[in-house]
């Protein structure tokens, strides 16, 4: 017979499972619940050993400033190298003393909308966050209408001119124009323009100034029209990309730490390869009209930087250049 209190061990004989199913369940219940507990323990057990996936951090979000002065303060405190003020000290010609000590800022944005020095900050903190950039050590706007440049790096001293724009429209406006200007000289206005100083050139009526001047435009025209655009980009931001392609250039090795020998192979690697006539047609006119003044090597690779953070790769840029700035980036 069955003794229903009892636990059956062991096979259990098929005839006798109705038996079974009557028996009291205060004793197989037991099993059943441990079994339950103890896959459910070692179901958390798994769960929290289990190794949890690491959140990247969250990139800084750059805030606009609400006025210039409080563009500057943030970009004292954000975005150069050197120190925020340099003290100015005022001697006494007759005593010899300090007479007085002036705090000059480090940044300066006169003559610049609030949405302009905005546009600059947010452009080298952007920098700054994806490819870790080095610094100005100061950013000065100023109206520099009697100098010929834009924007400039004199050591790392970044220099803006407004006379070029005091917004960003303005900025934006002058690259239009300029893009203007350049398919004007690739089109139908150019080709008049070369036959007509072909012809007076031929004819030597003019005298012989006009005729060296005639010449010198000539060749220039015809440089131009073989490239597809005069700059990369001279909007503000743009601007502000070369000027700082300028400091990556030459002052790489200190910032990511490799050595001057080996920063300056990959520059003037990266710098030949888009010098090339597959490449520099491509990228830009701009680096080939200074190469009177001996900087069409470090305008090639301040280019080939904006080109490249604005997004373009083997269209225009050779596989070194893409190499290199790749190897920047955070």
């Amino acid at each position: 017979f069955i003794d229903k209190k009892l636990p059956i061990k062991g096979p259990v004989n098929p005839y006798l499972f109705k038996e079974l199913k009557t028996a009291p369940k205060t004793v197989a219940a037991p099993s059943r619940a441990a079994s339950t507990v103890t896959r459910e323990v070692a179901r958390k057990a798994t769960k929290k050993a289990a190794p949890k996936a690491v959140a990247k951090p969250k990139a800084p979000k750059f805030t606009p400033a609400k006025t210039v002065k409080e563009a500057e303060d943030w970009a004292r405190n954000n975005i150069i190298s050197g120190p925020a003020f340099e003290e100015r000290k005022f001697i006494n010609r007759r005593t010899g003393e300090i007479a007085r000590i002036e705090q000059k800022s480090n940044v300066r944005y006169r003559g610049l909308s609030v949405d302009a020095a905005n546009e600059v900050n947010k452009t080298i903190f952007d920098l700054k966050n994806r490819m870790g950039v080095p610094l100005p050590r100061k950013i000065l706007a100023g109206n520099y209408k009697k100098q010929n440049f834009a924007a400039q790096i004199q050591g790392s001293t970044m220099r803006i001119n407004t006379a070029i724009g005091k917004t960003p429209e303005q900025w934006a406006a002058f690259h239009a124009r300029n893009a203007e200007a350049m398919a004007q000289i690739r089109g139908a206005e150019g080709a008049k323009l070369i036959q007509s100083l072909e012809q007076g050139i031929a004819e030597g009526s003019r005298g012989a100034q006009w005729t060296r001047m005639a010449e010198g435009k000539l060749a220039e025209i015809k440089s131009l029209r073989r490239y597809a655009r005069t700059n990369v980009n001279d909007s503000l931001e743009g601007t502000i990309q070369h000027e700082i392609g300028h400091l990556v250039d030459s002052r790489g090795a200190d910032t990511y730490g490799i050595s001057g020998k080996k920063w300056r192979e990959s520059v003037r690697s990266a710098s030949i390869e888009m010098m090339d006539d597959s490449r520099r047609f491509k990228l830009s006119a701009y680096p080939e009209t200074t190469r009177v003044y001996g900087a069409e090597r470090a305008e090639t690779f301040a280019e080939s930087f904006t080109a490249f953070v604005r997004g373009e790769r083997s269209a225009t840029l050779g596989p070194k250049t893409i190499k290199l700035f790749e190897s920047l980036m955070q």
